[in-house]
Parts: structure tokens; sequence; C-alpha cells
């Protein structure tokens, strides 16, 4: 099962209260809320990880290809027209089957994830 946590990203302000900030991402996930709360958004965001973390494991895509210039954001993201909701300040953190993201101080980081070493990373944050 694959989780996400997300502040500071467009209507997204203070993230997800519960369970340190992580929401678990299952085969079906339904988000509900006011409109204009990040709904779609987190949605997309969700879609563009996935999608980046399928190509990776395929090696389709190199980690160093994403990571660099800013492309994360400028291609990835823009895709969904996501490219507005960054701030200086936005966090994201996306644990894959396959990888982990981490987004912050506008930079992307991409580690494979091996269990032992995953968990200590995380405590860490």
């Amino acid at each position: 099962m694959s989780q996400i946590k997300v502040k500071n990203f467009g209507q997204i302000k203070s993230g997800f209260a519960e369970n340190n900030g992580f929401i678990d991402i299952r085969k079906i996930t339904v988000f509900i809320g006011n409109q204009g709360t990040g709904k779609s958004s987190l949605a997309k965001l969700i879609s563009t990880l996935s999608w980046l973390e399928k190509q990776l494991y395929r090696r389709n895509l190199e980690i160093k290809y994403v990571t660099n210039y800013n492309r994360f954001v400028k291609t990835y993201c823009n895709y969904h027209n996501l490219k507005n909701y960054f701030l200086p300040e936005t966090e994201i953190k996306y644990v894959g089957n396959a990888f982990y993201f981490s987004f912050q101080d506008e930079k992307l980081n991409i580690d494979p994830i091996t269990p032992g070493l995953l968990l200590l990373r995380i405590i860490k944050e």
C-alpha cells in the first residue's frame, strides 16, 4: 500500500492531521470535502507520482533524469496543471511500493525502497 503526505501545496496548507500526516492510498481511495479544498489536486499528484514510480521501476526513466532541472514540477506536474500549486514551503512525501519520493526545499529526492533503510529515513524526517 502506498502513502502520501502533503503540506503547502495549492489549497492544501497543513495537510492531513492524523497518521503523522500520511494518507493511505488503496485500490479505491475517496476524497470528500468542500469545493476548492485540494481533492482533485491531491488525486492528480498521486497519479503523477504513481506513474513516475512505475516508469522508474520498469527502467523507462532514470532517477537522475527525473530529479534534474526540476523536471518533476516543470514537466510531470505541469502535465496536470499543478506547476503553480508549488510554493517554497511545499512538502510532499510519497511512499510507493518500490520508491520513496520526497519533495522539500523545492527539490525532489527519489530513493529505492530498502525495507530497513526506508523506515530509518522516515523516522529521521
